[in-house]
């Protein structure tokens, strides 16, 4: 697969966990989830486990589009630059790796200008052990070294967007 190789995840600062946890929810944000190459990076990255982690992926951004009360700025999914709620995001993997629960649904909370359900903080902590499990550990630069990128316009994840049948299911 030619296509995946032209992928580049290992983003400057964030490294290729944080990478493809920012590219896969820049994917499902975006409605592109159904693009044969994203799924083919899930199996090329996750072998036999790729379903399963595309779908853990899916679930949390459905539930995100749902649960927000504001617009979240996500750069596009092959853009090495991160804006400030990208950075939010990164912040929320990898606090749900080290199984620091509370950080994780204060991060969430924050994002979504709402209170989070014990569901959603669920479904952030899954993905983020499920990347911790196969290797892709997010790491977030601290604040100085951010390059973080003005604003423009950019993808908006909230209220209620149904995938509907684009969730693959096991």
């Amino acid at each position: 697969m030619d296509a995946i190789k032209s992928v580049d995840l290992d983003f400057p600062n964030i490294g290729l966990g944080g990478g493809f946890a920012l590219w896969s929810f820049r994917m499902c944000a975006s409605g592109a989830a159904n693009c044969p190459i994203y799924y083919a990076t899930f199996q090329h990255f996750f072998g036999s486990d790729g379903l399963e982690g595309l779908h853990k992926v899916l679930t949390f951004v459905s539930d995100m589009r749902e649960h927000g009360r504001r617009p979240i700025d996500l750069g596009s999914a092959s853009s090495p630059n991160v804006s400030s709620d990208e950075y939010s995001i990164l912040a929320m993997y990898a606090a749900a790796q080290m199984g620091a629960t509370e950080t994780c649904s204060e991060c969430l909370s924050e994002l979504l200008f709402n209170t989070v359900s014990p569901e959603l903080v669920q479904h952030a902590q899954d993905v983020g052990v499920f990347l911790a499990r196969h290797g892709m550990n997010v790491r977030v630069p601290s604040p100085a070294s951010r390059q973080v990128i003005p604003k423009r316009p950019t993808l908006s994840i909230v209220g209620g967007t149904d995938y509907g049948d684009s969730i693959p299911s096991f």
